[in-house]
């Protein structure tokens, strides 16, 4: 595993680095649709697609680039290097999620202080790393349930639907087959 860190670390910087300049711009998207409803939806859902996009064009590059070692024998191929990838970029997102649900429920349970502002201290730092999902979560107030518990719940579905994405790309890199044709790219 150290090696395979190692091998790509490059890769996964690139993805941590989309995913803050994508906070920041959907951070200011909120910001600015807050008081309009259906304007913070499609900013949500915009923020959401852009993205998936940067997702896509990263993972896309490193199975494209990765096609032409394995072609000539200088790379193994690694079936779900697109998932490994994208648990190593969220590595910090899965752990404060799981660490934010573990303690909110030994709060809940045991009425303990320290739980409590465990949870918020992580679902604070979760949400500021993944600030693209804000808008479109903060429609999903179901009655009766605790909206904050659901919140992480649905973000932690988001970031795993993102490593999906990740390997969705990689293995198109690989195959060749483009999602998006750019200019000057001949298509398919």
């Amino acid at each position: 595993m150290l090696n395979f860190l190692k091998e790509n670390s490059n890769n996964i910087l690139k993805l941590c680095v989309n995913q803050i300049a994508m906070t920041i711009f959907a951070l200011l998207l909120s910001a600015a649709s807050f008081s309009n409803n259906t304007l913070k939806l499609v900013c949500g859902l915009l923020s959401i697609l852009f993205y998936i996009y940067l997702l896509y064009t990263a993972g896309w590059d490193i199975g494209a680039r990765d096609k032409i070692k394995i072609d000539g024998g200088r790379m193994q191929p690694m079936k779900f290097k697109g998932i490994y990838l994208g648990i190593s970029a969220n590595a910090v997102n899965f752990i404060l999620i799981l660490v934010a649900i573990f303690c909110y429920f030994i709060a809940i349970g045991f009425e303990l202080q320290w739980a409590a502002n465990t949870t918020a201290i992580c679902s604070l730092i979760a949400w500021l790393l993944n600030g693209m999902y804000i808008a479109i979560i903060s429609f999903a107030n179901i009655p009766g349930v605790n909206f904050e518990l659901i919140k992480l719940i649905l973000l932690l579905i988001a970031i795993v639907l993102s490593v999906l994405a990740t390997q969705l790309a990689y293995t198109a890199g690989l195959k060749n087959f483009k999602l998006f044709a750019y200019p000057g790219s001949r298509k398919n």
